[in-house]
């Protein structure tokens, strides 16, 4: 098989003799460790790279260096460096350096989809779209994926499909494994997610398309695994609980649930603390091993009034299959004001996220045409 894009990067660091090309391929390579969750590797190349520039200012490798600072807290900790982000796309603009705009541009987007900035998403999407030619195969792919999540978020599934096959296309050439699970996962990952908040929401669910996804984890996993990738073990887990309780086996969500809760690395899920707890008392509720106290009702009650908005629709979903069991101890009635409220922000958000994709929409002929090699 040829060689992935992670051994060919490290094949030229080892054959380059030039300093500074080297620690600019030196950088690629910390990127693509860190997308692997190879964090530690990751963080050592970072501190290579700031002992360099510390005697030596290259302003490429000094934006890619930035770029590193960023991804790496982002795979560690789903944390939010976008300003790092910023400031080396300053960079780029101002010394009119094609390509690293362009990659930039496509993490810019990455971090505002995940972290629900629109304005940063839309903004990193039409800087890479225009400068598609300059990006290198993992940076085109990584830009089609991104549209086809919020595709596959917005349950727009044949125009995800066509997103994601290109993807696909594309991930393989660059012989980018990372990559290649990441597609796999997310286009399952992105559509749970959009049948358990519309689920929540009260909205239609394909109960047919939610069956299918929940087939193909175990391949997934299978694939994960056989590409040594190591940053969605837990993600895979959470998404095998989702479609447990979608299967009402609600024990062995429990198990799953609690095993996450322990790991302590929710955070790095992007996952509220908060919305597992009452997820795990409604699964132990719906499997009739456990009857929480009205006091512990109403402590989760307070808890989801201060939810963001997807995790609040979730929680209120939760508390009012709850308190079912508590005929007339609750009034429900509050909790379907919050439903409403809330529904109304997630059905904005979507029309927003939808906004932001909207100009590289039309554009996916012209990528299948050019680039789908």
């Amino acid at each position: 098989m040829t060689a992935n894009s992670l051994a060919t990067i490290e094949s030229l660091i080892s054959d380059e003799s030039n300093p500074d090309r080297r620690s600019e391929n030196l950088s690629r390579l910390g990127v693509s460790l860190a997308q692997l969750g190879r964090i530690d590797e990751a963080s050592q190349i970072l501190v290579q790279l700031r002992s360099y520039l510390s005697s030596r200012y290259v302003l490429r490798i000094l934006i890619r260096t930035m770029i590193l600072e960023a991804i790496i807290p982002y795979y560690r900790d789903f944390a939010n460096y976008s300003d790092r982000l910023r400031r080396a796309h300053a960079l780029a603009v101002a010394a009119n350096m094609v390509d690293l705009r362009g990659e930039v541009s496509v993490w810019i987007a990455h971090l505002g989809f995940n972290f629900d900035d629109f304005q940063n998403l839309s903004l990193g999407l039409s800087e890479s779209i225009d400068r598609f030619e300059s990006l290198d195969g993992p940076h085109r792919a990584r830009l089609v994926l991104i549209v086809a999540d919020a595709l596959q978020y917005l349950g727009r599934d044949e125009l995800a499909a066509q997103w994601y096959g290109v993807a696909r296309a594309i991930s393989r050439n660059a012989h980018d494994h990372g990559l290649m699970v990441a597609i796999e996962f997310n286009r399952i990952g992105m559509g749970l997610s959009n049948l358990r908040v519309s689920r929540a929401l009260g909205q239609m669910v394909n109960y047919e398309r939610q069956r299918n996804w929940v087939l193909e984890l175990s391949s997934i996993r299978s694939l994960h695994h056989g590409f040594g990738a190591q940053a969605l073990y837990e993600v895979l887990d959470l998404c095998d609980a989702f479609a447990l309780e979608a299967q009402s086996k609600y024990l062995e969500a429990v198990d799953i649930l609690k095993g996450l809760r322990r790991s302590g690395n929710l955070h790095r899920l992007g996952v509220s603390e908060h919305l597992i707890d009452l997820e795990l008392m409604w699964c132990e509720v719906k499997a009739g091993i456990y009857s929480p106290s009205v006091d512990q009702i109403q402590e989760q009650y307070e808890r989801v009034v201060g939810m963001a908005a997807n995790d609040q629709a979730l929680g209120v979903s939760f508390l009012k299959s709850i308190i079912k069991n508590y005929k007339n101890e609750f009034d429900a009635t509050h909790l379907d004001r919050i439903a409403e409220k809330v529904g109304r922000a997630i059905n904005q958000e979507r029309v927003l996220l939808h906004e932001a994709i909207a100009p590289c929409l039309d554009r996916i002929e012209s990528v299948k045409r050019n680039w789908m090699i």
